[in-house]
């Protein structure tokens, strides 16, 4: 009985760092994206 609530308070927490940390992921993948496109940018105004 007591290590059923307990289980439970796990999983919500687990579940909270993981969706906590898939932000992370997703902001990190749209910086990669943006500084992938700024150094595509970067030759075409150079050769302008």
């Amino acid at each position: 009985m007591l290590a059923q609530p307990i289980t439970v308070r796990q999983v919500n927490i687990f579940c909270k760092q993981r969706s906590i940390v898939t932000k992370r992921e997703k902001q990190a993948i749209r910086e990669a994206d943006a500084r992938k496109y700024e150094f595509l940018a970067a030759p075409n105004i150079l050769s302008l």
